[in-house]
């Protein structure tokens, strides 16, 4: 099915909403736009099913899900695109492997040293949340600041995981 092709308005608006799906700014445009294209009778069986699959990791590739995380600065859908551009800048076929890693250390370093206050910010609210959580508020009543520094570093790092379900379970 080619919705780009052709002079019907609906095929080119339906086409341009799934173009524009990976850039939503809010969680009400996605979530409108999404179901508008899983409404729409133009769109076969095997897209919806396809939409359907890449539903369950929009946290991974829609702006207004992934613009709440750490993201360096890169705000866009393919993340690992926007760093190839910049390193092809820098970088061609005849480079030697030394001048690779320089530029990918020269680089980073100074997309860090760009985005230290969004580090730092990212860190503040990070910070405020974990002192809020009640295992920490508790805990601080109890154990000293250093205790508590390391448990918050545990805590986070408990907290990032992902927890997929595979086979029947117990309860």
């Amino acid at each position: 099915m080619y919705l780009n092709r052709g002079k019907k308005d609906e095929k080119q608006k339906l086409y341009r909403e799934i173009i524009n799906l990976p850039l939503s700014e809010y969680e009400a445009d996605y979530k409108g736009s999404y179901k508008s294209l899983l409404n729409s009778p133009l769109v076969n069986k095997e897209l919806k099913d396809y939409l359907k699959e890449k539903d369950k990791y929009r946290k991974k590739w829609v702006k207004c899900f992934f613009k709440k995380s750490f993201t360096c600065g890169t705000c866009s859908s393919s993340r690992i695109e926007a760093k190839h551009r910049i390193y092809k800048l820098f970088l061609n076929c005849t480079s030697r492997l030394c001048e690779v890693f320089k530029t990918f250390k020269e680089l980073e370093e100074r997309e860090i040293s760009c985005y230290k206050e969004e580090i730092k910010t990212f860190s503040m609210m990070q910070n405020k949340k974990l002192n809020e959580h009640e295992l920490i508020s508790e805990s601080s009543k109890i154990y000293g600041k250093y205790a508590i520094e390391k448990l918050k570093q545990v805590f986070l790092e408990s907290t990032n995981y992902d927890v997929e379900v595979k086979g029947p379970t117990l309860w």
